[in-house]
């Protein structure tokens, strides 16, 4: 049996820091950051059919709100089908010591659970599945590149909804 004293563990603990802090980094406080969480696997999962659609779209858009309650370092969020956008205020950087990596993580977790919450309420089913949202930060230079990013997302959006009406079948519709 081997006995480590509090020195010794700090020691050794410290010689493996150096491989978590390779993937740590601190948010530029002179860039605009956006946060965009993506849904995994949930548009293939819930656009499916009418009925879980409706559940859906209406979770989507409780999550965005639990979400945005429990937060206050949020300026803005935006939210299409099982995508989150939110811009930080800059008041956020200093959380975590600015690390990216930790607001990310956390961020993304709250999302997640903010979902569940929201799931539960529309009575969405979820089939026993465990859901969740990849995240990514998105460095703007200046306050032209955050619109450009958000009208860019909302084109997508347009074009995905344009996509999906010319795929459904429309031989059946009639302007009569």
């Amino acid at each position: 049996m081997m006995f480590y004293s509090h020195a010794m563990a700090e020691q050794m603990n410290n010689d493996i820091k150096k491989y978590e802090d390779k993937y740590n980094f601190v948010l530029d406080i002179n860039k605009i950051c956006v946060l965009r969480f993506d849904g995994v696997g949930m548009t293939r999962a819930f656009m499916a059919n009418y009925d879980s659609k409706q559940a859906f779209l209406q979770t989507m858009k409780d999550t965005v709100a639990i979400f945005m309650k429990s937060e206050t370092d949020i300026y803005f969020a935006y939210s299409y089908s099982d995508e989150i956008s939110i811009l930080l205020e800059k008041s956020a950087y200093t959380r975590f010591k600015g690390r990216g990596e930790k607001l990310l993580s956390i961020y993304s977790s709250k999302i997640t659970a903010a979902f569940y919450l929201a799931a539960r309420k529309n009575k969405l089913e979820l089939s026993n599945s465990l859901r969740a949202y990849d995240a990514r930060i998105i460095e703007l230079p200046d306050s032209d590149a955050v619109l450009k990013y958000f009208i860019a997302r909302q084109a997508f959006a347009i074009s995905s909804n344009l996509v999906y009406l010319r795929n459904s079948n429309l031989n059946n519709y009639s302007l009569d």
